[in-house]
């Protein structure tokens, strides 16, 4: 009843919400269709986020849904009606419990609303946790610096803060609105929606007439930006002429002036009116088409750039081997030269490079630009090295190993010559050492880049990270699915530490990622992982059987109840006594 009543009463409202980031615009995605609501959804933070609510003022759309910061600007700069999604406590709570699990220091930094209703959070738990309140997004950057040299690693945080906190080389975790604060924002966007209609009932009649006027009006106030525009003036009047109209702002006194314009797509006659609204000058434009050439064209403008971001991603270990490495990396600034990363494919070179980059290890380097050698062919590799000329970067040459000794020998002379402006990180997943002994690899190219080199364990040599990581990449799905999944049962994680990892973090993250998408709860369950990196147990028939030694009767009746109960093992395991973990093993053997 209450979504018929409420599907009535917004019928024609048209909504663009901005969301911050993926996972939020999924969830307003979803619940919009499930509303049936008209809510066009896209991705911007801050300036970015209102640079499209003004693209949305001028289309025609009636409310913006934002959060945080975004829409405080957004309110603050614009007419429309702007509904805020709220970070709610609940949202507060899912995300402190995911983070209790990261290793490390952790600092919640942020807009005053959520700064302060995430520290009360934390206060009614009892759980201790600095906070730090921002005003604008130039206080971050020092509040980011000061906790870092502090040896806070954590950052709690919006879209702007997670993203700058990255870059200094701290771990973002993204404060998500869940679906209550979705539904939250729906709503109040309908109450709203329903006050504006009551106004534009009122003025609708001389609206019509503008709208559906053969008139191209336009109407700008005194700091030149445009508040309204009619349908005609959105749709034929192109961009060259709107900054021709611009430019006539503030160059005429008075109340009326006629001018004749005219570019690639029309002639058009305009009149120019200056107004006064609430001792305000406004002035409106009226454009009449005069005529239409048929030259018709168009320009492409297409920027291409050459490097890779460092995409923030730092791992967070309790592993002593990984730890002393870290430690190497915060406190040396050796500016040229060249580090050398060994370790098992999936053990985490590329985020130890970008950990190093972020890090600023290179004072003067602004670029990461990765070379994947097991990827690239001969002629790419030299066109690569081609654009290398000119400026500071830090070069990551990744999986080395897979260089032809043509492209080594490139490789040393390159090296050489720009060893001074360039900033060399190379990973290695194979004993480089038999390589060289077989001649397959060049001693002195592996003796130019190596002045400093370490290994990165293998997972199952840091099994005591597991937990720690797949929190970090929960948080990852979560933002990315719109899901609120705030941890792993013990038994899951209990599980995770057992298993032998032949893929390493890429495995792991590969098992977490599709254990949120297919989860249905707030925590990840046993099911939801071990089925994940080993498939259904085989050999499970429905038949129970007393034949056989005891275990093997056991055995059946563990299938038995298991089939019975739908194949859910935690209702198998409460029916049998036994902990989760027991009766995956039981039906594993």
């Amino acid at each position: 009843m209450v979504c018929l009543n409420m599907q009535q009463k917004v019928n024609g409202m048209k909504v663009l919400a901005i969301a911050p980031y993926e996972g939020l615009k999924e969830l307003i995605t979803q619940l919009a269709k499930k509303e049936k609501l008209d809510i066009t959804t896209e991705i911007g933070d801050l300036n970015q986020g209102l640079s499209l609510a003004k693209a949305a003022k001028k289309q025609g759309f009636d409310i913006i849904i934002s959060r945080g910061g975004t829409a405080e600007l957004i309110q603050r700069e614009l007419s429309i009606p702007v509904v805020e999604i709220e970070v709610s406590g609940y949202d507060m709570l899912r995300v402190l419990t995911l983070v209790k699990k990261y290793p490390g220091k952790t600092a919640i930094v942020g807009f005053e609303q959520i700064a302060e209703g995430a520290a009360a959070v934390c206060e009614i738990l009892n759980i201790s946790m600095s906070s730090y309140k921002v005003k604008q997004e130039q206080d971050i950057s020092a509040i980011l610096e000061n906790l870092k040299s502090n040896g806070y690693q954590n950052i709690i945080g919006d879209a702007v803060t997670i993203k700058m906190a990255q870059s200094a080389g701290l771990n973002g975790i993204l404060l998500t609105s869940g679906k209550e604060s979705v539904m939250k924002a729906f709503r109040n966007a309908e109450k709203v929606y329903g006050f504006y209609q009551k106004i534009k009932e009122t003025y609708s009649l001389p609206y019509q007439l503008i709208e559906q006027s053969d008139l191209g009006i336009a109407v700008y106030d005194a700091d030149k930006t445009r508040i309204y525009s009619n349908s005609l003036f959105n749709e034929q009047v192109t961009p060259n002429m709107q900054e021709q109209l611009q430019e006539l702002l503030g160059s005429q006194v008075g109340e009326k002036h006629v001018y004749l314009l005219s570019d690639a797509e029309a002639h058009w006659k305009v009149l120019q009116e200056q107004l006064n609204r609430n001792d305000e000058q406004i002035t409106v434009f009226k454009l009449e088409r005069l005529a239409v050439n048929e030259k018709n064209q168009a320009g492409v403008l297409t920027s291409i750039g050459d490097e890779k971001r460092n995409n923030g991603l730092t791992f967070l270990s309790k592993n002593e081997k990984v730890q002393k490495i870290f430690t190497f990396i915060q406190n040396s600034k050796q500016v040229n030269s060249c580090i050398w990363i060994n370790g098992e494919k999936g053990t985490g070179k590329e985020y130890i490079a970008s950990y190093i980059h972020a890090s600023n290890m290179h004072l003067n380097s602004s670029y990461l630009i990765t070379f994947d050698c097991e990827l690239m062919t001969k002629e790419t590799w030299l066109d690569w090295l081609s654009r290398l000329d000119n400026g500071k970067k830090t070069v990551f040459i990744k999986n080395i190993e897979y260089l032809t000794i043509e492209l080594q020998r490139v490789l040393y002379r390159f090296v050489k010559e720009h060893k001074e402006e360039c900033f060399f990180i190379i990973s290695c997943s194979q004993n480089i050492f038999a390589k060289i002994q077989t001649g397959e690899f060049l001693e002195s190219l592996h003796q130019l880049l190596s002045d400093v080199s370490f290994v990165l364990p293998p997972l199952r040599e840091r099994k005591e990270d597991i937990e720690g990581m797949a929190s970090v990449f929960i948080n990852e799905q979560n933002l990315r699915y719109g899901k609120q999944v705030v941890g792993l049962r013990q038994e899951a994680k209990e599980y995770l530490e057992q298993g032998n990892w032949p893929g390493n973090i890429n495995q792991l993250k590969q098992t977490i990622n599709n254990g949120v998408l297919f989860s249905n709860g707030y925590y990840l369950e046993i099911e939801d992982v071990a089925e994940v990196m080993q498939g259904e147990p085989a050999g499970v028939t429905s038949d129970l059987t007393l034949t056989g030694t005891l275990d093997e009767i056991e055995k059946s009746i563990i299938q038995k109840v298991w089939l019975e109960e739908g194949k859910n093992q935690t209702k198998t395991a409460e029916r049998l006594g036994i902990n989760r973990t027991t009766l995956w093993r039981k039906l594993k053997e």
